[in-house]
Order: structure tokens, then sequence, then C-alpha cells
């Protein structure tokens, strides 16, 4: 399996990469209006303004979380078909988008837990329901706060199924360092600015990494070719 992150052509991304720092977002920050929306039920709905603040409490606990997120797939030619991904991700293909292998999950296993590092690959249900808490009449809740917000941060409608998404979760930081070890390659958008084409190709060659070049294939008007930059 491979994991590719598309990013837009800023200072910031180009920075971080420079350095080798995975930059995390929180949910207030994504595209998606519906990521991380916690509803809330009382037992009793008379004690309901009571416990207003716990409501509050719960939904700046998700807030903090952080999540790195990367697309995923094992098809040879998906740099070349993600339409989408370059368009959405890397600002209409004047971005790049970096090819890593699965040592960027060294630090992140793939499974659920409670530990301040993990990683989650998104479901992707045809029906999507708000996560429910439960405030008993003393204000305790009646759910396991963390099953709960494991599903919050898995979950998505199946219309983003196209990302095919795997999130590096971090509840401590909101940068961390990887090594170039973890980069198969990277890749230049068809539209990417002659500067920070200089920028990342430099960077590249500076840790023998693969670097390819996005163009428009002229016998096939619907797909990307790369061509390997050297």
């Amino acid at each position: 399996m491979r994991y590719y992150k598309f990013l837009s052509p800023s200072y910031l991304n180009v920075i971080a990469l420079s350095n080798l720092q995975l930059i995390f977002g929180r949910f207030s920050r994504f595209n998606d209006i519906f990521e991380g929306h916690l509803s809330f039920r009382y037992q009793d709905e008379q004690t309901k303004p009571s416990f207003q603040n716990k409501e509050k409490e719960y939904v700046d606990k998700i807030n903090r979380i952080r999540i790195y997120s990367l697309a995923s797939s094992d098809a040879v030619d998906y740099i070349e078909n993600s339409h989408l991904m370059w368009a959405h991700y890397a600002d209409g293909h004047k971005g790049f988008c970096i090819e890593f292998n699965e040592g960027i999950l060294s630090d992140f296993p793939l499974c659920k837990t409670g530990k301040a590092n993990t990683s989650i690959k998104v479901e992707y249900p045809e029906e999507l329901k708000y996560e429910e808490l439960t405030f008993n009449d003393k204000g305790q809740l009646m759910e396991n706060i963390d099953y709960v917000l494991t599903k919050v941060i898995s979950r998505k409608h199946k219309l983003w199924e196209y990302e095919q998404e795997v999130r590096l979760i971090s509840k401590v930081k909101d940068i961390h360092p990887f090594s170039p070890t973890a980069i198969n390659a990277i890749y230049l958008g068809a539209k990417i600015e002659e500067s920070i084409k200089t920028e990342l190709f430099n960077f590249a060659l500076k840790h023998s990494i693969k670097c390819f070049e996005m163009c428009k294939n002229n016998k096939d008007v619907y797909k990307l070719i790369k061509i390997e930059k050297s």
C-alpha cells in the first residue's frame, strides 16, 4: 500500500517538506462541515442547562485532536488518475504530491487505540448519523468517550470515498518529524510554478528521492502522465 499527500504550493507546505515535518490539522479547519460533530442527549431534559458546559468540554476535546490526512492506494497508475485529488487538494494542479511508503506509519500503527499516536482507516457508510453522547442526571456520560471519538474521526459519508483516506492521529502535538526514507516519490503538479518546482526537485535530489512532473496526455484527453526529472 502507498500513501499520498496532495498539497497546495504554499510556502508553509514547501518549508515543512524541506524540514521533514508533518503538519497536523484540526477538525475546525477541515473542508467537510459535518466532520467532528457530536450531538447530546439528556436522560432528564431538566438537567440540560446545568450541564451544557460539559457539552463544550467534549466538543473542545475532539477539536484538540490533530490529524494528518493521507490518500491510500495500491494501484500502480493512481497518481495519473487522481483528477479530483489534484483539483481539490493540490490547488488545481498548481501544487504537488508526496508518495509515502509504509515507513510513514512507523510511529502510527494501524489500530484503534487510546494511545497518543495512532492511525485510522476511514470508513464510508451510505448513511451517516451524528454520534450521540448521553448525560445522566448527574452529568455523567453513558457512553465510552474514547470509543465515540474514534467513531467520529473514522467515518465520513460515502460521497468522500474517492479519497480512501488514512488518518494519522496525534493527541499531543501539531508537528511530527519523519525520515526521508518514508518517501517513495514527489510529483509536481502540471501547473506548478518554476520556482517551487526547482525547490522541490533540489529537495528530492538531496535525499535521493525520485521526482516526476505531471503533464496532460495528448493521446488520452482524460489521463495524466508522469515524466521523471533527472
